[in-house]
């Protein structure tokens, strides 16, 4: 599923968009950015922070754990 790859891959370090599209094999496209990404911050799966012009997301280890 999606959402548990996304998780997993920021689980110990935080990725740049465009990393996570790379490693789901999909595009870097809003679909990703505002209905998975955006939908797993505000549910608290991640978090997101903005270093220069780039957005990371990391996974929000009270929320989720890696089995």
């Amino acid at each position: 599923m999606l959402i548990h790859r996304v998780l997993s891959f920021c689980y110990y370090h935080a990725h740049k968009v465009s990393e996570i599209a790379e490693y789901l094999g999909i595009s870097d496209s809003s679909y990703l950015r505002k209905q998975v990404l955006a939908n797993l911050e505000k549910q608290g799966y991640l978090e997101k922070s903005k270093l220069s012009r780039a957005m990371y997301f990391k996974t929000n280890w009270d929320m989720v754990t890696v089995k």
